[in-house]
């Protein structure tokens, strides 16, 4: 949903088959990921679709934007890091088990998983 600073709806985003887990602004546009195994790409202006991220086997548990890349966390036990155009450029096995979030600091990206483990 799209809200206005005064808390007025102004539109409603359709288009994930499943819940929707997590939100990131990255250059400029609106991410969402949800249980569908995909990440959305959306104009926070008009709320139009403007691509996807293909790739994940598992619900996208987590998105983040940290250093000029697109990086999204999964069900599928990765961690995975989006080109410009959609594509996966980089797959890492974050853990055994989901991976349920992510953060960065100082050039560090860390991850929490069900292992009961960062």
């Amino acid at each position: 949903f799209m809200y206005s600073a005064e808390g007025h709806l102004l539109k409603e985003m359709q288009g994930h088959d499943g819940v929707v887990f997590s939100l990131c602004i990255h250059n400029g546009f609106l991410f969402s990921g949800a249980g569908d195994k995909l990440i959305r790409k959306w104009s926070p202006e008009d709320g139009m679709e403007r691509g996807q991220c293909v790739g994940h086997s598992g619900v996208v548990s987590g998105l983040l934007s940290h250093n000029g890349q697109l990086i999204s966390t999964s069900y599928d036990k990765t961690l995975r890091v989006w080109g410009n155009s959609g594509e996966c450029a980089q797959k890492l096995v974050a853990c055994r088990n989901l991976v349920l979030c992510l953060c960065a600091y100082r050039g560090r990206v860390y991850t929490g998983s069900a292992e009961e483990k960062l």
